[in-house]
């Protein structure tokens, strides 16, 4: 199974900003270039606050992209699929009805997806919420468009190599201490969370993960390297944008889990995790 995270990775990455707010124009995105029967235009729900309906479509398509399906949420795509919904908040519970139509307007599927969430979290647009949302909305499309990402993950689960399937960080590396710390918590507590075993001993594990954190004022980048216990590369996963505020010195706080996600899933899919 060593193939399999190699080919995943390859499929999605290295792509040019995962946690960017989205791609204004088609040249800005190779993703973009493929096939536009391939590729999703994400609209903002119709209803719905708009603290969370923009940030919501934009979020979803990044996901997408993550997922190796070409999305945007601008005019880029002149073919492909619409994702249109709703947005509600009801009884506790935050709900997006999503509708997805082919180029013919034909729906080809209606997923709704559920968070519990406050009033005030929806209303305000909440960025754990968007997180939750996001992430069931992409991998409801993803899933229904059958990604590379989506098709290893309906293959038959297993070990990455003999007889192992747990996971030793390495941890993030990078002269900034305190982001570093923080995406290396994040990608344990996430892989924890998709039933992924962490493992102490390097020798005990499957895959060997190593991230490498750049920083220059607003201008941030990670590269994340998975390695076999015998220290050869498995694939790599490379992640840049720029970012609000000075996260060199104030650190990444809730946004460390979106950017460890994409690494932690691909890694949960590959080993058979959930």
């Amino acid at each position: 199974m060593l193939a399999l995270v190699g080919v995943w990775l390859s499929a999605c990455g290295p792509v040019p900003r995962p946690f960017q707010e989205g791609s204004r124009t088609k040249a800005e995105n190779p993703l973009l270039a493929m096939p536009d029967r391939a590729g999703v235009t994400v609209a903002p729900p119709s209803l719905g606050p708009g603290a969370l309906t923009g940030p919501l479509a934009e979020r979803t398509a990044e996901r997408l992209r993550w997922a190796g399906v070409p999305a945007t949420t601008s005019a880029a795509l002149t073919g492909g699929y619409v994702l249109e919904g709703e947005a509600r908040w009801q009884d506790g519970i935050a709900r997006v009805a999503w509708r997805l139509s082919d180029r013919e307007g034909v729906v080809t599927l209606i997923p709704e997806i559920r968070v519990a969430s406050l009033k005030g979290a929806f209303e305000a647009g909440d960025d754990a919420l968007l997180a939750d949302l996001s992430r069931a909305s992409a991998e409801a499309i993803a899933q229904t468009l059958q990604t590379p990402a989506a098709k290893a993950a309906s293959r038959e689960p297993g070990a990455v190599s003999d007889g192992k399937s747990g996971v030793h960080l390495l941890g993030v590396a990078g002269p900034n201490t305190k982001p570093a710390q923080e995406l290396t918590r994040a990608l344990a507590a996430i892989l924890t969370d998709l039933g992924v075993t962490l493992v102490e001993a390097e020798e005990d594990a499957a895959v060997l993960i190593q991230g490498q954190l750049g920083i220059a004022g607003a201008d941030v980048a990670v590269e994340w390297v998975l390695l076999a216990p015998d220290g050869s590369i498995i694939g790599t996963l490379s992640q840049n944008n720029q970012m609000a505020g000075n996260p060199g010195e104030s650190g990444f706080g809730a946004r460390a889990y979106d950017i460890a996600y994409p690494i932690a899933e691909a890694v949960a899919r590959s080993l058979g995790g959930d």
